[in-house]
């Protein structure tokens, strides 16, 4: 061995387990913790903690330098694994990173070719390694929505409540983030330009349909604006509204253009931001809107909502998800 060992995943709930004598080898276990954490383990829990893991976890790993990553799986969520198995994807291709084996049926190892670079495979991967499209990901496992694009997701769910003063139903929602994955890599690097792309043109889109049309058709642009604010729960300084009003007026901005202004406000973001988390949830893991059976009302999702602003952090509502009944009913039912 020329470098350390990762072992994923990684966090406060996971190290403690990993503590490795440095004379084990010679080498110790980079997230291994025996009441301090080294500045490469909190590297390490940044970039793989949550949301999709950036390319920039691979450089962190060639200059450590690492010679393994093992990946105990069962210790992922189906949320994660996702996540892993998109970024591995993507680093077998690239050949930065050689699958070797799979271990006690739950454990994969896997070197880093640059620092190993004579590590041998010796089984098949045990996943499609296939860079898969966005949209074809999010039909075959909605699980998908929580994953390498959520604040895409996120953005659209905002266009909902921006455009049309409600929360998006599951069936509508999901063609529209499909609408802006085709053509978008999992897992691939560098996608954020077309996403943005495909995000404006959904919301010219968005601009057409008759329920916008209906809704905004005899506003003039000051009352436009003026309702997608009254939606958002922004309020604007004078100099900001007047600016908005004015683009649209002058023909500088289109009306799809002033929507997404809005949907990216950071305000906006930081507000719908736990809303937005717990309906995906929803619809990922449940594959349902959170006033269908068996709930017929919103308590759950208010609860939920709830649980976010007073506690902080997804694990618990993930959780609760991954490991409800419900869940486990839609899996088995999606495997008939």
């Amino acid at each position: 061995m020329r470098g350390g060992v990762v072992v994923l995943p990684a966090g406060n709930e996971f190290n403690h387990r990993h503590i490795l004598r440095a004379a084990d080898h010679a080498k110790p276990l980079i997230v291994g913790t025996s009441g301090f954490k080294t500045p490469y383990a909190n590297e390490v829990e940044a970039l793989t903690h949550d949301g999709p893991i950036p390319a920039e976890f691979l450089d962190l790993l060639e200059a450590i330098p690492a010679t393994y990553v093992v990946v105990e799986t069962h210790r992922l969520t189906d949320e994660r694994r996702v996540a892993y198995e998109a970024f591995l994807a993507v680093a077998l291709a690239e050949g930065r990173l050689r699958f070797v084996n799979r271990f006690d049926g739950r454990s994969d190892l896997y070197a880093v070719v640059k620092t190993e670079p004579g590590a041998k495979s010796e089984a098949p991967l045990p996943f499609e390694s296939t860079l898969r499209e966005w949209a074809a990901a999010i039909d075959e496992e909605p699980l998908n929505l929580l994953g390498q694009s959520r604040r895409w997701a996120h953005a659209v769910y905002r266009l909902y409540v921006a455009a049309a003063g409600r929360m998006p139903r599951y069936e509508e929602f999901a063609a529209d983030v499909r609408a802006i994955g085709r053509g978008v890599m999992m897992g691939a690097d560098r996608q954020e330009a077309r996403l943005d792309a495909n995000l404006r043109a959904l919301a010219e889109a968005w601009t057409r349909r008759p329920e916008f049309v209906a809704r905004h058709r005899a506003a003039d642009d000051a009352r436009y604006v003026g309702t997608l604010l009254s939606n958002a729960g922004l309020r604007l300084d004078d100099a900001e509204r007047a600016a908005l009003v004015k683009s649209l007026e002058d023909g500088t901005e289109t009306r799809a253009g002033a929507l997404l202004k809005v949907v990216g406000d950071e305000r906006f973001v930081r507000r719908e931001e736990h809303r937005a988390q717990v309906l995906l949830h929803f619809f990922a893991y449940l594959r349902r809107d959170p006033d269908d059976p068996p709930d017929g009302n919103m308590r759950g999702f208010e609860h939920w909502v709830k649980e976010l602003d007073s506690h902080g952090g997804a694990a618990g509502l993930t959780a609760a998800f991954a490991d409800s009944i419900e869940h486990k009913e839609v899996v088995a039912r999606a495997r008939r």
